[in-house]
């Protein structure tokens, strides 16, 4: 029994940690996307900001209609390699924005980060896999917690970056994504 609870905390660390360095390397690049957008265009920032809503809509588009896709097949293949795929998916993203000098691949990687970035929805689903019903509202709780924890430190981190270079926050929050993934 102890061996099983220790087992728990394990993975419950290792769930809450993936969940906030998600979100933080999510929230790092919110402040430097416009001006990113801006670098690539050479367009002004009354038209990035256009450009920025649609590409915020393209992401939750993206995320919206493949989450239940990606939470059926993370009940059928475990959650773990989507949990991976996710974290893969961010950091993909993250490279193409940074390295990228045309719209159409910024839609692109942001697509791929919508359609791979449900780890938030997989990491709930691994919760409620691995605990009692009487500790799982405290559990998501705890997993909200660290939700907000990653987005509120991570456009600080990346404001802070990104005053250095508009593509630091980019860079960190893909070595991010990939040590998480490791």
């Amino acid at each position: 029994m102890n061996l099983e609870k220790t087992s728990k905390a394990k993975a419950l660390r290792f769930i809450y940690g993936l969940v906030f360095i998600d979100l933080m390397s999510l929230g790092m690049i919110v402040p430097v996307v416009q001006p990113l957008i801006q670098k690539i265009t050479g367009q002004t920032p009354d038209n990035i900001i256009i450009l920025n809503g649609a590409l915020l809509a393209f992401y939750g588009l993206a995320g919206f209609l493949f989450a239940p896709l990606m939470g059926a097949l993370s009940d059928r293949f475990g959650r773990r390699p989507f949990l991976l795929l996710a974290m893969a998916g961010l950091a993909i993203d993250h490279i193409f924005l940074v390295s990228t000098s045309s719209v159409f691949w910024v839609f692109f990687a942001r697509g791929v980060a919508g359609i791979c970035g449900e780890s938030y929805g997989v990491a709930m689903a691994y919760v409620a896999d691995i605990t009692d019903a009487s500790e799982r509202t405290k559990e998501y709780g705890r997993l909200g917690m660290m939700w907000a924890l990653g987005f509120i430190f991570g456009p600080a981190v990346g404001g802070l970056l990104g005053d250095v270079d508009v593509r630091l926050p980019f860079y960190f929050a893909a070595a991010l994504c990939v040590c998480n993934l490791i």
